[in-house]
C-alpha cells in the first residue's frame, strides 16, 4: 500500500482543528481526515496535525506546497513527513485504540470527509453497519 497519510509539524499551538482545516483547505484540497492532537492540561494543540490524502500520487504535491509553510504567517516553518499510521481506517482504530487506554481525551475531534466528527459518530456509523 502506498503512504497517504503525513504528519506536519510545527503547528501554532493556539491553532484549533478548525484553523488548520481552514488554512489548510486554501493551499490543498485533496484530503479526506484530519486530526489535531489536543493537549487538554495546556488548553492547546500539540504543535502536529494529521492528515490523509484522497490519493498516494498527490503526496509529493502536498509535501512540495506545505514544506516549509507557515501557518498563521509567523516565523516558524512547519515541515511534513509520512505518518507511522496510514490511511484513514487505520488512523480511526489507533484513536480508538488510544481512547480505550486512557492515551487521549474520551472523545477526540477532527475532520472526515469534510466535517467534524468525533469517535462515538465513527461508533454510531460502524454499529450501524452490522
Amino acid at each position: 500500500m502506498n503512504p497517504t497519510t503525513l504528519m506536519i509539524r510545527k503547528l501554532p499551538l493556539p491553532y484549533t482543528l478548525e484553523d488548520v482545516y481552514i488554512e489548510l483547505s486554501l493551499l490543498f484540497t485533496e484530503f479526506d481526515f484530519l486530526y489535531l492532537p489536543w493537549d487538554m492540561k495546556k488548553e492547546q494543540n500539540c504543535g502536529y496535525a494529521f492528515v490523509n490524502l484522497t490519493n498516494a500520487s498527490l503526496v509529493p504535491a502536498f509535501i512540495a506546497i506545505l514544506e516549509n509553510h507557515s501557518f498563521g504567517g509567523g516565523n516558524v516553518t512547519c515541515n511534513v513527513g509520512l505518518a507511522n499510521v496510514q490511511g484513514v481506517e487505520a488512523n480511526l482504530q489507533c484513536l480508538l485504540r488510544r481512547v480505550a487506554s486512557g492515551a487521549v481525551k474520551k472523545d477526540p475531534d477532527f475532520i472526515l470527509n469534510g466535517r467534524k466528527a468525533n469517535l462515538s459518530m465513527v461508533r454510531a456509523v460502524v454499529a450501524s453497519r452490522r
